[in-house]
């Protein structure tokens, strides 16, 4: 049901996250990436329930990334995940086309209910375009902790 794509440059962040997952959403499968580069092309050439991209990387950083995700799949969940405040940060990826921002300084019950916001968030026609940032503003609760 969950095919999730860590994006970390941090090997002990990418497990921490791995082992959250596995121990609350049972994924059907995890794929990592420490960059970009790596993450962006793991994009192109698998299918992707949705992304948890990192903020903060060597060579190409996250807006970088998720720019380059979009234009190649304007359909695929991407939430953003940093140690920033997300009232410095959010907005700006939301924009871009993020789904949403959550704090790595959070408990992980909120990336998980990220997941499951964006997966469920996510059309399912062909060729449709998300409405991430609009369905997380229709949202009550501040469990990605900032959107639009």
């Amino acid at each position: 049901m969950y095919r999730v794509l860590i994006v970390d440059d941090h090997a002990t962040v990418r497990q921490g996250v791995r082992q959250a997952l596995d121990e609350q959403l049972h994924p059907d499968a995890q794929g990592e990436a420490s960059n970009a580069d790596e993450a962006i092309a793991m994009v192109e050439h698998d299918e992707w329930d949705v992304v948890i991209l990192d903020v903060n990387m060597p060579g190409k950083g996250g807006m970088e990334a998720l720019r380059a995700m979009k234009q190649h799949n304007p359909s695929l969940p991407v939430i953003m995940f940093s140690v920033f405040p997300p009232e410095q940060v959010a907005q700006r990826f939301m924009a871009a086309g993020a789904y949403g921002y959550v704090s790595k300084g959070g408990p992980a019950e909120e990336l998980v209910q990220a997941i499951r916001g964006a997966v469920s968030a996510r059309p399912t026609a062909p060729g449709a375009v998300c409405g991430c940032a609009d369905a997380m503003a229709a949202r009550d609760d501040s469990l990605t902790a900032w959107r639009l």
